[in-house]
């Protein structure tokens, strides 16, 4: 939970006006890293499937807080990420 955190302030570095936005979005990604690898703890996955779980929703939630940090979260943002997750997905559950 603090290692996705803190990567993702490092990720989400923004100018000093908009510090405290940045500091939130990372804080709500390192509690959603914490919270599902407390799920995955007691889910029966393999040690890969689980790292490339938590890698995906680190990736999709962090690429989302910047697009709408720069202001450029659109629909089709929206589209690409999820597609990207949705393809991510069936390949980590086929492994």
């Amino acid at each position: 939970m603090l290692v996705g955190g803190m990567i993702a302030v490092a990720l989400l570095r923004q100018p000093p006006a908009r510090i405290l936005t940045s500091w939130l979005l990372a804080a709500v990604i390192g509690l959603s890293m914490g919270q599902l690898t407390w799920a995955l703890n007691y889910w029966r996955f393999g040690t890969l499937n689980a790292g490339l779980l938590l890698f995906l929703v680190f990736y999709v939630l962090t690429g989302l807080s910047q697009q709408h940090l720069m202001g450029k979260l659109s629909s089709r943002t929206l589209w690409e990420f999820g597609a990207i997750a949705v393809v991510a997905l069936v390949v980590i559950f086929s492994l």
